[in-house]
């Protein structure tokens, strides 16, 4: 099974280093690109919720922009949510909390067929 991309990223050289002889800029950039989400777009029909973190260095927010925008214009059901102040992974309680009422949401709706809100909490 090849490695993934986050798994590779680790070995790749982005240029020279100081004393090596020329390499090229990115060993390996040609077979990340094959593996880019947004070359499959035209096979995608699931619906398809993205749920980011606004200061997500491991996935990039662009990168989910793009393949986001391409469902849309493929007609897609698709909706991105973005998170403030997390990273690759929803930390705080608040927003962790609405990350799970959302997937269950588009669950519930894409899987059952049904519109689903949450229980209002009485204190």
């Amino acid at each position: 099974m090849p490695p993934t991309w986050t798994e590779s990223a680790r070995f790749v050289s982005l240029g020279p280093t100081r004393g090596s002889r020329k390499r090229p800029a990115c060993p390996g950039a040609r077979s990340f690109a094959g593996r880019a989400a947004i070359n499959y777009v035209d096979k995608v029909s699931t619906p398809t919720l993205f749920l980011h973190g606004e200061k997500d260095q491991t996935s990039s927010t662009n990168q989910s922009t793009v393949f986001f925008d391409a469902l849309q214009e493929r007609g897609v059901p698709t909706r991105f949510i973005k998170f403030p102040r997390q990273k690759h992974g929803i930390r705080e309680p608040r927003l962790l909390r609405i990350k799970m009422v959302e997937e269950i949401r588009w669950m519930q709706k894409h899987v059952r067929g049904e519109d689903w809100s949450p229980t209002e909490r009485t204190e």
